[in-house]
C-alpha cells in the first residue's frame, strides 16, 4: 500500500517549528516515536498545510513555535488552516544539556514537536487583533519619547561642552524643557559655526517633539473614544495617570485572563525569585522575567501613589525602615497592581486609604 494512503483520522499530528525569517525548520512528532525533520520557505502556510494533508490525511494538525519577530501573524496564519497553534516563550522550553552544546535549528524544532506532545508547554497569551493594535501604537509612542530623550541629552551635553551655563532663573524650566528654556536656548550667543550646530540639535528636537505630540494625541483620543471607562477606573487608583492608564489598558488587554493578584504581579514583573532548598528558604530579588514597560509605570506611579494615599505611604515607611527605598517602592508597586486587578476586575473605583 502507498504511503499517501495511509488514514490518520483521529490521530494527533505535533509541529515544532523554529521560525527565521529565510526558512523554517519543521520537525513532526507523532505517538511511537515516529519523528520527520525538513526545511521549508519561510511564512510559507500554504505549502505546510499541504504537506500536512498529503502526508497526514485527516489527522488533528498541532503546532508550535517560540515568540520572536514573526509575532502573532503566523498564530493567526496556521489557527486560519485548521492547525491548532500556541506560542512559547523560548526560556520554558525544556531543554537538556546535550541540546545545548549541539544546538540546531532541527534540534531546536525537534524539542519543540517533543514537548507539544507531552503537553508540558504553557502557551502564551495571544491577543486580538485590536489589542495588538492599540499596543502598537502604544509601543510607538515609547519609542518617541526615547528618542525626542536622546534629542534632549545631546543638546544638554552640547552645553556642557561647550561651558554653557544655564541661567538660574531657567535651572527649572530646563528640567521640564518649558518654552522659556527652549527660548533661551534659541538665542544663546557663540561662535557661528557652534551656533549652527546648536540651530540644527534644535530642529532635531523639535521634530521629534511634534512627532510625539501627534502620536500621543492620537493615542489618548482612540483610548477616550473605545476604552473610556476603563481610564475612569485606573485613573482612581492613586499615582495612575491618564498616560500610566493608557500603558496599563494598551499591555494588558484582557484583565479577565489572570486568575488572581499573583500571576498578574508576576507578568508585570514584581514577583521575587525564590530559592529553597531543604529546611533553607532564600527569597531573591525581583525577577528578570516582566513586562518591562508595565513594571516601569507601576513603579514610577508608586513613588506618586505614596504621597497620596495614606494606607501605602504607612505601608512604605514600613518598609523603608529595614530596606533601602527602591526595595520598598517594588513592595508598593506590588500593592498598586493589586488595586489596579481588583478596580479592573470588579468595575468599581478604587477608595483613597483602604487596603
Amino acid at each position: 500500500m502507498q504511503r499517501n494512503n495511509f488514514n490518520f483520522r483521529n490521530q494527533n499530528v505535533y509541529i515544532g517549528i523554529d521560525v527565521h525569517k529565510q526558512n523554517w525548520q519543521v520537525s513532526i512528532s507523532m505517538t511511537g516515536g515516529y519523528e520527520e525533520n525538513y526545511r521549508m520557505s519561510s511564512g510559507n502556510i500554504n505549502e505546510l498545510v499541504t504537506h500536512l494533508r498529503n502526508k497526514y490525511p485527516g489527522g488533528n494538525y498541532y503546532s508550535v513555535y517560540e515568540s520572536g519577530f514573526s509575532g502573532y501573524s503566523t498564530h493567526r496564519a496556521l489557527e486560519s488552516q485548521g492547525i491548532k497553534n500556541i506560542i512559547v516563550n523560548a526560556a520554558d522550553v525544556p531543554t537538556m544539556q546535550k541540546e545545548k552544546v549541539n544546538k540546531t535549528d532541527a534540534v531546536d524544532s525537534s524539542k519543540l514537536s517533543k514537548a507539544l506532545m507531552k503537553g508540558i508547554l504553557t502557551p502564551l497569551y495571544v491577543p486580538t487583533e485590536e489589542e495588538e493594535s492599540l499596543r502598537e501604537l502604544y509601543r510607538l509612542r515609547e519609542d518617541r519619547v526615547k528618542k525626542l530623550g536622546r534629542e534632549k541629552s545631546q543638546i544638554k551635553h552640547f552645553l556642557h561642552r561647550n561651558g554653557i551655563s544655564v541661567p538660574r532663573e531657567l535651572e527649572k524650566a530646563s528640567v521640564y524643557w518649558s518654552k522659556a528654556f527652549v527660548t533661551w536656548l534659541e538665542n544663546v550667543e557663540t561662535t557661528l559655526l557652534k551656533r549652527k550646530t546648536l540651530d540644527l540639535m534644535l530642529e532635531e528636537y523639535k521634530w521629534h517633539r511634534q512627532r510625539l505630540l501627534s502620536v500621543t494625541m492620537e493615542l489618548r483620543k482612540i483610548m477616550k473614544t473605545e476604552h473610556g471607562s476603563e481610564l475612569e477606573l485606573l485613573t482612581s487608583v492613586p499615582g495612575v495617570g491618564m498616560i500610566t492608564a493608557i500603558a496599563i489598558v494598551s499591555e494588558v488587554g484582557n484583565f479577565s485572563r489572570f486568575n488572581n493578584e499573583r500571576v498578574f504581579a508576576s507578568y508585570i514583573g514584581l514577583s521575587p525569585t525564590c530559592h529553597n532548598s531543604g529546611e533553607k528558604e532564600s527569597p531573591g530579588e525581583i525577577t528578570f522575567r516582566c513586562n518591562r514597560r508595565l513594571r516601569k509605570a507601576f513603579i514610577e506611579s508608586s513613588w506618586v501613589a505614596i504621597r497620596r494615599d495614606n494606607a501605602l505611604s504607612a505601608c512604605f515607611l514600613k518598609h523603608r525602615a529595614r530596606m533601602n527605598s527602591c526595595d520598598a517602592i517594588v513592595r508598593i508597586a506590588r500593592k498598586l497592581s493589586c488595586r489596579v486587578l481588583s478596580v479592573m476586575k470588579t468595575g468599581a473605583f478604587y477608595v483613597t486609604g483602604t487596603n
